[in-house]
């Protein structure tokens, strides 16, 4: 049998290589953490919220074509929450300026409102105007065909 010889080096620890491998992959992580651990900025919560009030009310109208019945959004400016019918309430950013505004021929802001989807796809029509900081969406609700319409 044949003994290699020895060049004297060891194959012991790492080599420069695996070592900025791994701390390029600490960097990433810690990169991504610290992302992930800051709060949404008042222009992402304010969209996402819109996002959902305006899908409520698309489902509010599509259940009222589908039963062949009323449904009902109500929205509560002072406790900045709304409902779809009688199931869970929903709550909007808790900073968020909320003013509606109906479609009726006297164009009155309410502080409380209701919007009635019929079986037919209309609805009581309006505008819906919500605000956080500097940022501010709208949602528009058509009288005729009842569509929610979200601007951002």
């Amino acid at each position: 049998m044949r003994r290699r010889k020895s060049t004297g080096l060891s194959n012991h620890g790492f080599t420069l290589l695996e070592m900025l491998v791994v701390l390029a992959i600490l960097a990433l992580v810690a990169g991504t953490s610290l992302v992930m651990l800051q709060p949404p900025s008042d222009t992402l919560q304010l969209q996402a919220a819109t996002r959902k009030l305006c899908a409520s009310m698309r489902l509010a109208r599509a259940f009222a074509i589908a039963n062949n019945a009323d449904n009902l959004v109500t929205i509560d400016v002072r406790a900045k929450t709304y409902r779809v019918n009688d199931l869970a309430r929903v709550t909007l950013p808790p900073r968020t300026l909320v003013t509606i505004t109906f479609a009726a021929s006297e164009r009155r802001t309410v502080n409380d409102g209701t919007f009635r989807f019929f079986p037919a796809g209309g609805a009581t029509g309006g505008d819906i105007r919500l605000t956080l900081g500097p940022a501010s969406t709208h949602i528009a609700v058509n009288w005729l065909t009842g569509e929610a319409r979200c601007d951002e």
